[in-house]
């Protein structure tokens, strides 16, 4: 498991971490709590793969 933090999952999707902060609002894409807001890389992956989100 890759945990990334909240730039760096904002840049791997290229989407400004404002974005990121409405996603987790609107129950979009929720982050992991691992001492502060946590993505999960592969979930991340997953989600694209699918379509999902972006």
């Amino acid at each position: 498991m890759t945990l990334m933090t909240l730039k760096e999952t904002a840049e791997y999707l290229r989407v400004s971490p404002q974005t990121l902060y409405n996603w987790k609002a609107l129950g979009k894409l929720i982050p992991a709590k691992f001492g502060g807001l946590k993505y999960v890389k592969e979930e991340l992956d997953e989600l694209v793969q699918k379509k999902r989100i972006l």
